[in-house]
């Protein structure tokens, strides 16, 4: 099974790169049909133009998640890279830290979003603030 996806993979390379290099170029150029609207100082082409540019970078975004997303399958599949055995059995401690570190985070950002959102959302909603401004 090993050589089979292997060879899936092979076959696929040049399909990504082919895939990844389209979306990359069209993420940059989007920004042509803008300019050009820009340029000819009309605002319906112009509207248009800012239109293409989401339509060509919404593809050119496509086009990069979506080559990526198989080829990282390949790879995983494959356990080759950041999935080889050697390098997730490689240290543990390192393993440990990061899990540490993204939890300790995580919860950091929740209290702080809710604690800070709660204040603020109190005056939409007639909380303290609104009550001692009545007085």
């Amino acid at each position: 099974m090993t050589k089979s996806i292997k060879q899936r993979k092979k076959e696929y390379q040049g399909t990504y790169n082919a895939m990844t290099t389209t979306g990359i170029i069209s993420c940059v150029l989007s920004v042509i049909p803008l300019f050009v609207g820009l340029f000819l100082e009309n605002e319906f082409i112009t509207v248009c133009g800012v239109a293409s540019l989401i339509a060509i970078v919404a593809l050119g975004a496509f086009l990069i998640v979506y080559t990526g997303c198989k080829m990282g399958a390949y790879v995983a599949l494959l356990q080759e890279g950041d999935y080889a055995k050697q390098v997730k059995e490689k240290n543990p401690l390192f393993a440990a830290i990061t899990t540490a570190y993204w939890l300790i985070a995580t919860v950091i950002y929740l209290v702080w979003n809710f604690t800070t959102r709660l204040e603020n959302h109190m005056d939409c909603f007639g909380g303290r603030r609104s009550i001692i401004r009545s007085n």
